[in-house]
């Protein structure tokens, strides 16, 4: 009896100190976590304050930054300050090469013509051209892609921190492309656009109101992802 006795106690010391490993072992992960979910809860935040000062709006699941001037070819402008223009891709022509790891950007002083490749993006064994959006001078480009190297900046923000380039424009034909409610319109017809072309050429559908859930772009053979970007940034 007294040996049952001994056991016991030897089993409830055994139990209660492994209860209280546990107890430490779970308040050490949560002293660790607080730190990381603070910072995502920072993040998240600076996202949305992000979002809100640019103007980002959903079209039909995608965004669109409001303020902003649509090309055909998917490429935005923006004005700046000495009759400047930043150019970026807009969420459909991001789309278009998920995983950008590579741009290669025009220098300084150089002269870019209007339809004529300026940008180049690449990843893997696939690289798309971005024609320019207007005849013009080059001004500047993002210093962010100077450094080797910079994955998905491109493709993370678009509207914010992965535009290309700024230009000074040799004329102002620029102003003539369509902002506010018609580039709206235009998106939201473009991101219809751009879902039947994946629904058709991989024989599956979007989701209803637009959102795509389908792989994307790069689900699609070499030769229609190339017509892809033909059709939608040489347009």
């Amino acid at each position: 009896m007294n040996e049952i006795v001994e056991f016991l106690k030897v089993a409830g010391l055994f139990a209660g100190g492994m209860l209280v490993r546990f107890l430490l072992f779970v308040l050490v992960v949560a002293l660790y976590s607080i730190p990381i979910f603070l910072a995502w809860g920072v993040y998240r935040l600076y996202q949305k304050a992000t979002g809100r000062a640019v103007g980002l709006e959903p079209v039909d699941g995608l965004l669109l930054a409001s303020g902003r001037h649509y090309t055909p070819g998917h490429a935005w402008l923006e004005p700046r300050l000495f009759q400047r223009l930043r150019v970026g891709l807009d969420d459909i022509g991001q789309r278009i090469l998920p995983g950008a790891n590579v741009v290669s950007l025009p220098h300084v002083g150089a002269t870019v013509i209007k339809g004529e490749p300026a940008v180049l993006v690449s990843s893997g064994d696939r690289e798309m051209s971005i024609p320019s959006p207007v005849d013009g001078t080059v001004t500047s480009i993002n210093p962010a892609f100077r450094k080797s190297p910079s994955p998905g900046l491109l493709n993370r923000a678009p509207y914010t921190q992965g535009w290309l380039f700024t230009v000074k424009p040799h004329d102002a034909t620029w102003a003539h492309l369509p902002t506010g409610g018609a580039a709206r319109d235009w998106f939201r017809l473009e991101e219809h656009r751009f879902a039947h072309f994946l629904e058709a050429e991989l024989g599956m559908a979007a989701a209803d109101g637009g959102e795509l859930l389908i792989p994307g772009p790069t689900a699609l053979p070499r030769a229609k992802w190339e017509a892809m970007v033909t059709e939608f940034l040489h347009h």
